[in-house]
């Protein structure tokens, strides 16, 4: 069930753990499943087209880091994420995507900001 929201782009999660955290579309908005083992969803506070998906990597580290305007961070889920994955659940929630490789400087500021 899961992989087939995955590939409809209305669930995503990562490749190194599909049964713990996710994220969901969720009446024009998002949110996250699985924070702390826990299975109810709870939404993130903002519309899916004002938010930004930043799939990182930093050394030996990755992860995904959900920001919102101008740029904070709401949520860090770190692990293996798949690209095209994360790609069709923005273009189909609205969010904008980008994927890339951050200087420890940069993912240390991110992480330490996310509540």
């Amino acid at each position: 069930m899961l992989r087939s929201r995955i590939r409809r782009g209305r669930a995503v999660a990562p490749l190194d753990g599909p049964g713990t955290i996710r994220l969901l579309g969720r009446g024009g908005g998002l949110a996250v499943q699985g924070l702390g083992g826990d299975r109810r969803s709870v939404g993130i506070p903002c519309p899916a087209a004002s938010l930004r998906l930043l799939l990182y990597r930093c050394e030996d580290l990755t992860g995904l880091f959900v920001l919102v305007p101008p740029g904070r961070p709401i949520l860090h889920l770190p692990g293996r994420w798949s690209p095209e994955d994360v790609h069709r659940f923005a273009v189909r929630h609205g969010a904008s995507v980008e994927i890339r490789t951050l200087p420890p400087s940069e993912y240390v500021a991110l992480a330490t900001s996310t509540p």
